[in-house]
């Protein structure tokens, strides 16, 4: 199989190429390594590749396809998971998580981890231990975070699909910045265990990046479902998530939302995406309706409760780490950020996290009722393009978690508030900025709305659609 064959498949055709004997796993393996030695050098994203290829370790859905893992979250026995951080460097899991299990048990074959950013807590992905991912539409530019690393090695396709995670919008976010199809999945829709009981206090879910609808189907219809000792789980779909891959039934009535929470300007290229996604929407016949959403808390106490939640979770891993390797807790271990989330995060009482959650319930029974309404929400992503590599350290630069936090919050504002209800969310990749990078648009639904998503998704895949596209560094 030549790159060129590789890269023009997505992960569902892969699979159906080596089910029909047309290509062997070893061929589409062998494409797949030499797919990932071509773009690396140039976007700097990709870890630990294997040598070789492995054979499949299941003759599932997916059996054959290659597939790379995130450096935060589920573990793979053998290969190392360092979080993006020199606390953690040389870390190597000597058993997988349930997650893990499933890919390898629906055959896919993992070649490597993806470049992280230090415990996640970034827009971008910059980890001082490895140095910055890059976006292969522009290396200059961040593919965003915290899943960068797997947005950036999808895009430049040295693999169809990789494996990302999503705190505050870390799947969306690259997904937007580097052109890909982004499904933050529902709470509970996906194992997190057995190494833990919930990612970032309840905030965090895993899935996946890809290039095309149908790809994110099939990968939630291989990983989604409750595990033993899970501490709760959702109802799965009455059939598979890949049959919702085609047009709605129905009219969907999309509410839009068009200011940001905190009050902050969104991009005129941003703003006019969105403008014409919903106009695109409503001449596809949907009911299109402008709608300010109200939280129910004042902004400044959503961030609050979000930021204490997430530096509560990186001090309780930091302290933990640190115990096991002997290793400091100073800026020689952690970056200025975590550092300080650390120290924010060991100063909160458990009567104030306890308080934290009470104010985002507040969030959430609020947005519950207003959506109630609509079939989905209708938004940015983000509310500024694509920043240059380097921007966020300019940010941070001696400014106090204080300062710098409630800028944070607010850039992510859109994608972390489906954190909170626990609802799916998508970035899908409609438009393109006057710097010719990608604009994700994000379509939210209620809790176990993915097949809702996945259904307007393929429309807009097939009404406009980007598969076309290629950015300037490509494997082919």
């Amino acid at each position: 199989m030549q790159i060129d064959e590789y890269t023009s498949q997505d992960a569902t055709g892969l699979a159906a190429l080596i089910r029909s004997g047309a290509v062997s796993a070893a061929e589409v393996g062998a494409a797949a390594l030499a797919a990932i030695a071509a773009v690396n050098p140039k976007i700097e994203a990709v870890l630990d590749v294997a040598a070789e290829v492995p054979n499949p370790a299941g003759d599932g859905l997916l059996a054959g396809v290659p597939f790379l893992i995130k450096d935060l979250g589920p573990a793979l026995a053998g290969m190392k998971s360092e979080a993006g951080s020199r606390l953690c460097q040389g870390y190597v899991p000597e058993t997988n998580s349930h997650l893990v299990n499933r890919y390898l048990g629906a055959g896919l074959v993992i070649l490597g981890r993806t470049k992280s950013p230090e415990f996640g807590f970034s827009a971008t992905t910059e980890p001082l231990l490895y140095g910055p991912a890059r976006n292969p539409w522009n290396p200059l530019f961040t593919p965003g975070g915290s899943s960068g690393g797997s947005a950036a090695a999808v895009a430049a396709g040295a693999v169809p699909a990789a494996h990302a995670n999503d705190g505050g919008g870390s799947i969306r976010i690259p997904a937007a910045f580097c052109g890909l199809v982004g499904l933050k999945t529902s709470r509970g829709r996906i194992s997190v265990g057995p190494g833990m009981a919930e990612a970032v206090g309840g905030l965090g879910v895993d899935h996946v990046v890809t290039r095309t609808v149908r790809d994110a189907a099939l990968l939630l219809d291989i990983s989604h479902g409750q595990c033993p000792g899970d501490p709760y789980g959702i109802a799965g779909p009455d059939v598979p998530f890949v049959e919702a891959v085609r047009p709605p039934h129905r009219r969907m009535r999309i509410g839009v939302v068009e200011q940001s929470f905190d009050g902050s300007a969104i991009d005129p290229d941003i703003a006019a995406a969105l403008r014409d996604t919903a106009d695109h929407l409503a001449a596809l016949g949907h009911g299109v309706e402008r709608i300010e959403l109200a939280f129910g808390v004042p902004w400044s106490n959503y961030v609050w409760a979000t930021m204490a939640i997430w530096c509560g979770g990186i001090a309780f891993i930091i302290d933990s780490v640190a115990a096991a390797t002997g290793r400091p807790i100073n800026k020689t271990m952690i970056e200025s950020a975590n550092l300080q989330a650390y120290h924010h995060g060991k100063s909160l009482s458990a009567t104030e996290i306890f308080g934290a959650y009470a104010a985002l319930n507040v969030v959430r029974q609020n947005i519950a009722a207003q959506m109630g309404g609509f079939d989905l929400l209708l938004s940015p992503v983000v509310p500024r393009l694509t920043p240059r590599i380097g921007t966020p350290a300019v940010v941070l630069a001696g400014r106090s978690l204080a300062e710098w936090g409630p800028e944070l919050f607010g850039y992510v504002g859109f994608t972390s508030l489906f954190n909170v209800t626990g609802g799916p969310a998508i970035s899908v990749p409609l438009h393109q900025s006057s710097a010719g990078l990608p604009i994700g648009i994000q379509l939210a639904a209620d809790l176990g709305g993915e097949a809702l998503l996945l259904s307007i998704a393929a429309e807009l895949e097939v009404s406009r659609p980007w598969s076309g596209r290629r950015p300037g560094i490509f494997a082919a």
